[in-house]
């Protein structure tokens, strides 16, 4: 059977890395947030700043 090549390890094993790469992705796509929106802010300041003609409706 290859049911035994499975072990118990190898089952800890890939949790600890699903955990650890899950643990990174949510921290990076934090880091990922806030660069997006911090950067979008600062692009709304430079062109509100430039032109005023987008902001009328």
């Amino acid at each position: 059977m290859d049911c035994a090549l499975v072990t118990t390890a190898d089952i800890e094993l890939l949790a600890t890395t699903f955990m650890i790469w899950s643990g990174m992705g949510v921290f990076f796509s934090l880091f990922l947030y806030d660069f997006i929106c911090c950067f979008f802010a600062v692009m709304r300041r430079r062109f509100s700043s430039k032109t005023v003609d987008l902001k009328t409706p």
